[in-house]
């Protein structure tokens, strides 16, 4: 627990130094939802990328999208284990535990990224990766329940998907209003 928390402050403190965020990254990532490891350890780890996430700087747009990625593609493999739960298939179930700290993740990056561009086009490349997300968790529900033919009702699925309303909306919040 430590150890991944001080690697996490470190990857923060020393973001302007070349390759230490990025190799920390390599580091979470191949520690992050192995087979023998620790649920607590795999949340700490979400949530120390997500601060990475929130303290990148111009330099480090290649760690915030590996990250995004994680998180995306996480999140998808474990709604897929809430839609599919007889398939018995370990690798999306062993995500269904991080689920929850990667949305919190997402609505701390949400809430606390700083955007220095102009046209604040990193809050707008966020909401676009946010909205993505929630399309794919939607189609993912819709596949599966497609392909299983299951009795499931529809709003059954929903609630995967609303769990992403309020870290869009604190992004929304945030933009300001379009003139003209």
């Amino acid at each position: 627990k430590n150890t991944i928390l001080t690697l996490g402050h470190i990857a923060v403190a020393l973001r302007h130094e070349e390759k230490v965020t990025e190799n920390i990254l390599i580091f979470f990532q191949q520690k992050f939802c192995r087979s023998h490891s620790n649920p607590d350890m795999d949340r700490l780890i979400v949530d120390q990328m997500g601060c990475m996430a929130i303290a990148r700087t111009d330099n480090e747009d290649k760690v915030y999208e590996d990250i995004m990625k994680l998180f995306c593609e996480t999140t998808v493999e474990a709604s897929h284990s809430v839609y599919n739960s007889t398939t018995g298939e370990t690798k999306r179930q062993e995500y269904s535990h991080v689920s929850g700290a990667i949305i919190n993740a997402l609505a701390n990056v949400a809430a606390n990224m700083i955007d220095s561009t102009e046209n604040g086009a990193r809050t707008a490349d966020l909401l676009v990766k946010l909205l993505e997300l929630f399309v794919n968790l939607g189609l993912e529900g819709k596949r599966t329940l497609d392909k299983n033919q299951s009795h499931m009702r529809a709003n059954s699925c929903a609630g995967n998907l609303g769990v992403l309303i309020p870290v869009i909306a604190i992004l929304v919040r945030r933009i300001a209003p379009m003139n003209g």
